[in-house]
């Protein structure tokens, strides 16, 4: 299959930056721009009122339809296929996605009980997906270039990586780029333990374990401006401040240790839903 972006839309204004940004970004790759949106099998309304299947396809096919024509009117040069598919909404775009170079999907904005009912599905196809992520909010624009790669590093076995992709990144948008690691206790332990473990002398050799292995890495990028920081703060905490002055803030999906199955960390999880900037979830080598 040829190299392609798949952005999954669903029809509400969540999808609408993703829209921007996967023309943007398909047009920037030279990647053609595949609009997919899920149409569910079943519509849970009431148990009196009949289930019409043809009425629901034909609303996705509008949905879709719409939202190519979003794509195809804001580069009318870029190669856009649209598909719809009816089925269970994560398990098809995890499926649907298998051999794309990204996939785009819009901030997930419920919160609370909506969330508990209608399930999560930005996180559950970041923790699924074979190939990069990006979750876009709803107000992107392509005017929002701030010139700043943001790369949240967990451990020093996460940066090899991320890196690499950080620094792509930032080539490909002409942007600096910000190696950050945030390190943080619980309250009740911080003021014991941050002065037995000396504070400044643990930051600074973080600091310097990061700039060895930047240094390494920007022989392949030596065009490209990089900055470590290092801060005591509780990292997703940390990440989000961070994305205020970026443009795309890059997180590692760890490959799950003891618990089975497919994971994404709380850390990324809580990026995913409050970063000022897009969001990109790296899949760790395997």
């Amino acid at each position: 299959m040829e190299p392609h972006l798949v952005v999954a839309v669903d029809g509400t204004c969540r999808s609408a930056g993703a829209i921007r940004y996967g023309v943007r970004e398909a047009g920037v790759r030279g990647l053609s721009l595949h609009v997919l949106h899920v149409s569910p099998g079943a519509l849970p309304v009431s148990p009196v009122l009949p289930f019409v299947r043809v009425d629901v396809e034909a609303t996705g096919q509008e949905i879709v339809a719409a939202a190519a024509g979003i794509a195809r009117a804001l580069d009318p040069d870029l190669e856009v296929v649209e598909e719809l598919v009816v089925g269970a909404r994560i398990a098809e775009i995890v499926l649907r996605t298998a051999h794309a170079d990204l996939v785009v999907l819009g901030r997930e904005t419920r919160h609370g009980l909506d969330r508990i009912l209608t399930g999560a599905t930005v996180a559950s196809v970041a923790s699924r997906v074979r190939c990069p992520l990006s979750v876009v909010p709803s107000e992107w624009t392509s005017s929002r270039s701030l010139g700043r790669v943001v790369v949240g590093v967990e451990s020093i076995d996460d940066a090899p990586p991320l890196l690499g992709v950080a620094l792509d990144e930032a080539r490909r948008r002409d942007a600096s780029v910000s190696v950050l690691h945030a390190w943080g206790l619980p309250d009740a332990y911080r003021e014991v333990f941050t002065g037995q473990l000396h504070d400044v002398a643990w930051t600074a050799e973080a600091a310097r374990s990061l700039e060895a292995l930047v240094k390494s890495a920007r022989k392949t990028h030596p065009d490209v401006l990089v900055e470590v920081r290092v801060v005591h703060d509780q990292p997703a905490r940390a990440l989000v401040r961070a994305s205020t002055e970026a443009d795309v803030v890059l997180v590692l999906r760890h490959v799950p240790r003891r618990v089975p199955g497919p994971h994404l960390g709380s850390t990324a999880r809580a990026v995913l839903g409050s970063a000022a900037s897009v969001v990109e979830v790296v899949p760790a080598p395997t």
